[in-house]
């Protein structure tokens, strides 16, 4: 009796253990089930701006924007993922209104693969568009000033975060554009012209450390 009930214990932890195991996987996913809906919902009001101001704009305007965030788009995925990707927008010119669908070109081993950013199975790629559409639209208004970024490339992932900043960079050499951001990565901080590190203390927000220099064209954080 006295066996049979531990061994009935020992089944019990064991049961215990294992569904503890799956409860933190599901944790997990779901976490990144949430990280991505936030992704996509940041992107589609985005999306809509760029659609409005293309549907706003001439045909040969509108052409011109287009090409723009694409040059940017194109930047953007090839500093961050590889120079096998690229951004492609079609236009189909309508009585009412044009329609413009984004495209994710990627040569995956001699095979064209062509996604709109929602059908990444992560946020990364929705991500990096996010932020080329963002710089696109500040470009294609003639909005003066520097670019201001709340925390570009929060959903990608590590291997590829530090490569946001470096984007970053280069786009603000191109651009000949300050560009100010706020991020919780330390790779992206680490490869900013210069940054501010701020720590809250006793409630108050204060700057604990500044690295770096200043001049037109850098990135803050």
């Amino acid at each position: 009796m006295k066996e049979s009930l531990s061994k009935i214990i020992e089944e019990m932890q064991t049961d215990y253990t294992i569904r503890k195991s799956q409860l933190a996987v599901l944790e997990v996913q779901k976490e990144k089930l949430a990280e991505k809906e936030t992704a996509l919902s940041e992107y589609s009001i985005l999306l809509e701006k760029v659609l409005y101001l293309l549907n706003k704009t001439s045909e040969f305007k509108r052409r011109q924007a287009c090409k723009k965030f694409e040059d940017i788009g194109t930047m953007a995925l090839q500093n961050v993922m590889s120079p096998d990707y690229r951004l492609e927008i079609e236009i189909k010119e309508d009585a009412l209104a044009p329609e413009v669908e984004i495209y994710v070109i990627s040569d995956q081993n001699g095979d064209m693969i062509r996604n709109t950013p929602e059908e990444d199975r992560g946020g990364g790629i929705v991500d990096i568009v996010s932020v080329a559409l963002r710089v696109g639209y500040l470009e294609a208004t003639n909005t003066d000033g520097p670019i201001i970024l709340d925390e570009p490339g929060k959903h990608i992932d590590e291997a590829h975060i530090d490569l946001m900043s470096a984007f970053l960079n280069n786009i603000a050499v191109r651009l000949d554009r300050q560009i100010i951001y706020n991020t919780h990565s330390n790779y992206m901080a680490r490869n900013s012209k210069r940054t501010i590190r701020i720590e809250k203390i006793n409630n108050e927000s204060k700057v604990v450390e500044i690295i770096g220099g200043i001049a037109n064209g850098e990135v803050q954080q």
